[in-house]
């Protein structure tokens, strides 16, 4: 890291001018691209859509406060949702007179076949009651308790029962952590 670090600034340090008006759009293309392979997220369009913000908490907010919903909407989390991203969620909710519809997940004894099986249920039930899922937010990897979410299952449950519905995945704790 040491050696790179260096290599950056003097880069920038050579013609800050230069570097920020014309190459510096290039590198953080190229970091994208990277972050976007990294996560699986394949080809041109999916890198476009790869995002990076200083925190997690930017980037959830910058999502979330970006959503117009109204009172036949719903927005759906666990109980293990990081508690940032569970007041945005309030927050927005409220903003628009939506419901936040939590799932409750049982600890200890939680495992993925549980976590789908009672979302499946959740959104079975909004289904029924003639409700319209706007988003779904899950951790990759929950803060308290430490969990790891069946990601790819939560998000075919979702597309399944409510095809127009966002997924969002707070991933701040993944990378790195699987493979």
């Amino acid at each position: 890291v040491p050696p790179a670090d260096g290599r950056w600034r003097d880069a920038i340090a050579a013609n800050p001018d230069r570097f920020i008006r014309r190459e510096l759009r290039a590198h953080y293309d190229a970091a994208r691209g990277a972050v976007a392979a990294y996560v699986g997220a394949d080809g041109d369009a999916a890198a476009r859509g790869v995002v990076i913000v200083e925190s997690v908490t930017m980037g959830v907010n910058a999502v979330l406060r970006s959503l117009r919903l109204d009172a036949h909407d719903v927005v759906l989390q666990t109980s293990f949702v990081y508690n940032m991203v569970r007041a945005s969620l309030m927050f927005v909710a409220t903003r628009w007179n939506a419901t936040v519809h939590t799932v409750p997940l049982p600890f200890p004894g939680v495992d993925d076949d549980t976590i789908v099986a009672l979302v499946r249920d959740a959104l079975r039930e909004l289904v029924a009651a003639n409700r319209t899922l706007r988003v779904a937010v899950f951790d990759h990897i929950s803060s308290v308790p430490a969990v790891v979410f069946p990601v790819r299952r939560l998000v075919d449950a979702v597309r399944a029962a409510a095809p127009d519905a966002l997924v969002l995945v707070d991933g701040a704790h993944a990378p790195g952590q699987g493979p």
